[in-house]
């Protein structure tokens, strides 16, 4: 099941999508884990937007604090030389774990 995303924007060394968060059991521990260690691997800057608060994608204590739940819009947003690479890879791993 592909997601649809709200809104998609590729430039030069920016980027952002907002999606939908269709994870039932929200990002929880391992999830949140998971989408640091990957967003640790990029050079760039690399924020999340959700329920109305922005955070540093590469703060494991943000991630928790978030608490991201099922349906929630969420979007992620890079500037860098590689910051097209690094919300791909976010995206799609969040896509991923409603499946």
């Amino acid at each position: 099941m592909a997601n649809l995303h709200k809104k998609e924007y590729y430039g030069d060394n920016v980027a952002e999508v907002t999606t939908v968060l269709k994870y039932k059991c929200g990002i929880h521990a391992r999830p949140c884990k998971s989408l640091c260690d990957m967003a640790e691997k990029f050079n760039s800057k690399i924020q999340v937007t959700a329920k109305g608060k922005t955070f540093d994608a590469k703060s494991l204590l943000s991630w928790y604090a978030a608490q991201i739940l099922y349906n929630t819009e969420i979007t992620i947003s890079a500037s860098g030389s590689d910051a097209s690479e690094a919300v791909k890879a976010l995206i799609e791993r969040i896509d991923l774990m409603g499946e």
